[in-house]
């Protein structure tokens, strides 16, 4: 899953899901009641090394499946038996980037945490920081600074 937000801008979300069984159906779809956008002035970002102005956000988790195959495991005709017979979830990675306007000082290597909001929805993480980069551009001075997340135990606070 990855998730992008920028100052002034529209969420950006992107997912891939892995499915362990195929299953036919001939539901129905319904309507489905279209609300207002997730905007960057509902979302909130902080850090614990970061003090001045966030322009952007970026997080990704990644949680890679391994599906397990073997020969005509099941019996479904849609799938023909070629459905793996289990999915073995992988270590989960989480790691990401946050933009900050003007010069900011970070001591590297620095531990900490990364706080963000979606509209109601808040997590916060353990993370490491990486040393800041610079990219240039027409447009305002932002410099990067990465984040792993880290932790003895689970990172999500």
């Amino acid at each position: 899953m990855t998730i992008d937000l920028k100052a002034g801008d529209v969420s950006r979300f992107s997912t891939e899901v892995v499915g362990a069984e195929y299953v036919a159906d001939n539901g129905s779809s319904s309507m489905v009641d279209c609300q207002k956008l997730l905007t960057w002035d509902v979302c909130t970002v902080s850090a614990t090394p970061v003090s001045d102005p966030i322009s952007s956000f970026t997080l990704t988790i990644s949680n890679p499946p391994m599906p397990i195959y073997t020969a005509k495991w099941s019996q479904d005709p849609e799938s023909g038996g070629m459905m793996p017979q289990k999915i073995r979830v992988g270590m989960q990675e989480v790691s990401g980037t946050i933009g900050v306007y003007g010069d900011p000082q970070v001591n590297i290597p620095s531990s900490g945490t990364v706080k963000f909001g979606l509209r109601d929805v808040e997590k916060e993480i353990r993370a490491v920081f990486s040393q800041p980069r610079d990219e240039g551009s027409g447009g305002p001075y932002v410099r990067t600074i990465s984040f792993n997340g880290a932790n003895d135990g689970t990172i999500w606070v």
